[in-house]
């Protein structure tokens, strides 16, 4: 995630540029399929990060991305779409 705080500070910088927010539409993905979710979410580079922080072992990142092509697979993201009025 780029900007973790934006959704928060959307509503002032909106009114700082003269908008309102008219309106926040959530839209929520869901994924069953592991190699699509990664396309979307980047699990692989999410496990390759975290190894080179330190945060897994080379084994432990193996092991969970080995983990996440062989069981079942369900991810969900929500994304709000927000419509501002000048």
């Amino acid at each position: 995630m780029r900007n973790a705080w934006i959704g928060r500070r959307l509503p002032g910088l909106a009114e700082h540029a003269g908008l309102t927010v008219d309106r926040v539409v959530p839209l929520t993905a869901v994924f069953h399929d592991v190699v699509e979710a990664d396309r979307f979410l980047g699990l692989g580079r999410v496990a390759a990060r975290a190894r080179e922080a330190g945060y897994l072992s080379d084994e432990g990142a193996r092991r969970w991305t080995d983990h996440l092509l062989t069981a079942r697979f369900f991810a969900s993201v929500t994304l709000f779409l927000v419509v501002l009025e000048h």
